[in-house]
């Protein structure tokens, strides 16, 4: 970019109008909650740096280029305020439980009644709906999705998938077969991005706010770009899965190769699931803009994996249930044989169940090593384990609830308090100097909402769901909080001069729950 002369003049009415709001408003006159609130590096300037004409910024001696969108703002005669003016909006929701119940009521009965068929049309209006009562700077956003395009999206991807379920079941027996199907599931990658790329921008045009539509900039080519890796390693674990059973029974010697291959696939894409997902969140976050308004996006690598760790540490106890479910669960049955270790843990522990009891008991003495608290603990787990598999139906009993309090402590604990950090890094580092998101999502007050409501959709046998996802969507909207230094109605009028710019011509309709 080029710099602009040291002693080029200040002229514009965007500078003309920054001057007058600067004489009229003195520093002194900024709430010391100012800086937090507008996000100072987001918003304006810094304590060294001003704004000049023609989105110029100045430090020290030097002048530089603001961005390029300061010279946008100055050729469409917005009015730009200074940091110290910008406004904050909260984003409201306005619907309810019983609204929203009438509407998800014949959503259901269509979609059943229909195998499926009705599902764009039951996606539409449930999105008509919300969108209608969103209400941003007092304004709700409109959504203009066809039910047909989006029933041809659907459709779309169906028959993608079918084509790749088909080379699986019917393709040639043996290596042929697995070559035929992994063609197959790389063609399908290869058609996703561009369907990712459609779907983003077929949604955003399709949604506005003051009759001005959203709009995604992106290309598939960009999409392709940050999707490339974790589609390539999706389709070489599918590859080497697949490959599997055939070396088993053609070829023994590289079953354990073929293992360790996808052992380090699947360790190579847990280390770098944070990276690609940063990746895909910067390419999409960067490329949503409203006119001239195009967003930036301030999130670190190093925000994202310290968010993964924290979700990992979450989820690790429904791991470690999960994976004891599934073991108590293979021993039950008979598809895998107990420890050895197991078999004698009664006779191998001293003082078997007995062991749990208080020290010098069951013939110890108090500083008898054998006898410690731990030491009897765990002799008397073995032992119940060792006793619950000689009985099966209580084994299967007992794995079902451990697995059921694995889907508790992920879907009940874990997921929502990721999904509440994870709408706090995305949009709250979303904007740019003009405009501005932040999100303040609590995730224990978002855990406890989904907590709450999971009970009383249980105790309803689901009929509680609609009033469920009201709240849900509710918190998590007006979390959201939209600081802006452009006038609303400037905007909406310059643009509605300006004309519609809603792209055309795209696969719109795909909905991919984005």
């Amino acid at each position: 970019m080029q710099t602009l002369p040291a002693d080029r003049p200040p002229t514009g009415p965007l500078h003309r109008v920054r001057t007058a709001a600067r004489a009229s408003s003195p520093p002194s006159s900024r709430t010391p909650g100012d800086s937090e609130l507008l996000g100072s590096h987001w918003l304006g300037v810094d304590d060294t740096q001003t704004e000049g004409a023609g989105g110029a910024r100045v430090d020290g001696e030097r002048v530089q280029p603001l961005d390029p969108l300061g010279l946008a703002l100055d050729e469409l005669g917005l009015v730009c305020g200074p940091p110290e003016h910008a406004q904050a909006w909260a984003v409201r929701l306005t619907a309810s439980g019983r609204g929203y119940a009438r509407i998800w009521l014949v959503n259901l009965l269509a979609v059943v009644l229909t195998a499926g068929l009705a599902l764009p049309w039951a996606r539409a209006r449930s999105l008509r709906y919300f969108h209608a009562h969103t209400l941003v700077a007092g304004h709700p956003l409109g959504f203009h999705g066809e039910p047909g395009a989006m029933l041809g999206g659907g459709l779309l991807a169906a028959v993608l998938l079918g084509c790749g379920a088909a080379a699986l079941v019917w393709g040639p027996p043996g290596w042929a077969g697995v070559a035929a199907a992994s063609f197959a599931f790389a063609l399908l990658a290869a058609t996703v991005p561009a369907l990712v790329q459609a779907a983003l921008q077929g949604r955003l045009a399709r949604t506005s706010w003051r009759d001005m539509p959203l709009q995604f900039a992106g290309t598939p080519g960009g999409a392709a770009r940050v999707l490339a890796a974790p589609l390539l390693g999706a389709w070489a674990c599918a590859t080497v899965a697949l490959a599997l059973p055939v070396a088993e029974a053609q070829d023994p010697q590289a079953v354990r190769g073929l293992w360790l291959a996808l052992g380090a696939l699947l360790l190579t894409g847990a280390l770098g699931a944070p990276a690609m997902a940063w990746q895909f969140l910067r390419w999409r976050q960067t490329h949503l803009a409203i006119g001239p308004l195009q967003a930036q996006w301030k999130a670190t690598l190093r925000m994202a994996y310290g968010l993964a760790l924290r979700a990992l540490l979450a989820l690790a106890p429904a791991g470690l249930l999960a994976a004891a479910a599934a073991a108590l669960a293979l021993a039950a049955t008979g598809w895998m044989e107990p420890p050895s270790w197991l078999a004698g843990a009664s006779a191998a522990l001293p003082g078997g169940a007995a062991g749990a009891a208080a020290p010098g008991m069951a013939g110890g003495t108090a500083h008898d090593p054998a006898h410690t608290p731990a030491h009897g603990l765990a002799a008397g787990l073995t032992t119940q384990l060792a006793a619950l598999l000689q009985h099966p139906p209580a084994a299967l009993a007992a794995a079902a609830a451990l697995a059921a309090g694995a889907w508790l402590v992920s879907v009940g604990l874990a997921l929502p308090w990721a999904q509440a950090a994870l709408q706090n890094l995305v949009w709250g580092k979303t904007g740019n100097r003009y405009v501005r998101i932040r999100s303040r999502l609590s995730p224990a007050g978002y855990v406890a909402l989904r907590l709450r409501h999971g009970l009383l959709m249980l105790a309803t046998l689901g009929l509680y769901t609609p009033w469920a996802a009201v709240a849900a969507r509710r918190m998590r909207l007006q979390a959201l909080t939209i600081v802006s230094r452009v006038v609303p109605d400037d905007l909406a009028a310059t643009l509605r001069q300006v004309g519609d710019t809603r792209p055309g011509g795209e696969l719109f309709g795909l909905d991919l729950g984005w």
